[in-house]
């Protein structure tokens, strides 16, 4: 699917051009030629003691596979109030002209966008812009030395339905988005990210590692995710319904 929606459109100013790589073709490849960095916390994120261990496990398996993987001391601000800023002027932007209606269907621990939006300012929204290219030269250097870095996917198993996520990890408090943590900087810097499911933890839920490459480095994560995927399955482990 990837090779059929890939690449330019005239009717989009931020779409990105074609690599010319297959992306079917780089599932199977080989990766004893890679060179991978690897954060557990990116410097500042709080992580669930299973979860840590089992992307640890998951890294030293990769290892085996025959790639070089090299623990950073990568450490990254907490810069969930520059997406804040970015996402929710885009959303309540977006929704103006629907507001009435959008209220009345809003899941509710989002209403807090729009008591948070008549509180930004045009500043806030160029600030946090300015932040985010920071970001980009801020990690430009250890992407130019290693082909992908990998962190775990979530700090914690799922939470509970209809919340938006724990108060806190690992017995330290965090904000609404720290339960995001890993996530949204590459949202945030433009670069390819996959999870890949590596295990179970408490009350038998899903543990993914994340794999981050390099900006157009899709064919890098699919060759290293195929690779573990085949030397792990994991798609016939169903964990109980209840």
């Amino acid at each position: 699917m990837l090779d059929v929606i890939s690449g330019p459109s005239a009717l989009d100013r931020w779409s990105l051009p074609a690599t010319g790589e297959c992306f079917e073709e780089a599932c199977g490849g080989d990766v004893r030629d890679l060179r991978l960095a690897w954060s557990p916390d990116l410097g500042h994120v709080p992580v669930e003691p299973c979860v840590r261990e089992a992307c640890e496990e998951a890294v030293r398996r990769i290892e085996k596979l025959g790639c070089s993987v090299t623990e950073v001391p990568l450490e990254l601000e907490d810069l969930s109030g520059v997406l804040q800023s970015i996402v929710i002027c885009e959303t309540v932007t977006g929704m103006e002209a629907q507001r009435d209606e959008w209220e009345k269907v809003l899941f509710e621990p989002l209403r807090v966008f729009l008591e948070v939006a008549e509180q930004l300012t045009y500043q806030d929204l160029v600030r946090a812009h300015w932040r985010r290219d920071e970001l980009v030269r801020q990690l430009a250097p250890l992407f130019q030395e290693y082909d992908a870095l990998l962190t775990p996917q979530m700090p914690v198993t799922a939470p509970k339905n209809g919340t938006m996520g724990p108060n806190e990890i690992d017995g330290q408090g965090i904000g609404p988005l720290g339960w995001v943590g890993f996530c949204f900087p590459f949202n945030l810097t433009g670069q390819p990210a996959a999870s890949l499911p590596i295990g179970f933890g408490r009350g038998e839920l899903p543990i993914g590692l994340q794999l981050v490459g390099r900006r157009f480095g899709e064919a890098t994560l699919l060759r290293l995710a195929s690779a573990y995927e085949a030397a792990h399955p994991w798609s016939e482990r169903h964990p109980p319904l209840a």
